[in-house]
């Protein structure tokens, strides 16, 4: 009997790339969030410790130090924002994913149904083979006793 062809080997591979692709933007996109969420904090840290550090100085310093603190915190306000964004991409990527792993997961199904056809296909075969070989013994017994 022939070899086991699945018809829609090509498509299958397509949707394993495509999965491949996919899986490799939701990591880019869960390393971008983390790294936002460490800059937050690395920022967040530094405002922190130029509140603690503020004492009795010339006023200058204290100026500066008051400027610095509202840049830091207009740094993390917006970086909040792009972390929201990121967020919602990664959640987008992550439904994308999710669409791709079904995909690929249908597809593998419906392969191996096929393979279970061909099994089924390959043993009806062998049945026949046999009842063949059975039938034409069985001929030759009747006609060597005749």
């Amino acid at each position: 009997m022939k070899k086991f062809h699945f018809s829609l080997q090509k498509v299958l591979e397509v949707a394993k790339a495509e999965e491949k692709m996919a899986l490799e933007e939701f990591a880019k996109a869960q390393k971008k969030l983390a790294d936002e969420k460490a800059w937050i904090k690395s920022l967040s840290r530094k405002l922190s410790l130029l509140r603690e550090s503020i004492v009795l100085q010339d006023i200058m310093e204290l100026k500066n130090q008051g400027k610095y603190g509202l840049v830091l915190q207009k740094q993390i306000e917006f970086s909040e924002q792009r972390l929201a964004e990121l967020e919602v991409e990664l959640e987008n990527k992550r439904l994308f994913l999710i669409e791709k792993l079904k995909k690929r997961q249908l597809l593998e199904n419906l392969k191996g149904k096929a393979w279970l056809k061909y099994q089924k296909e390959l043993e009806k075969e062998e049945q026949l083979f046999l009842d063949e070989i059975g039938v034409t013994r069985f001929a030759r017994k009747e006609e060597e006793s005749i």
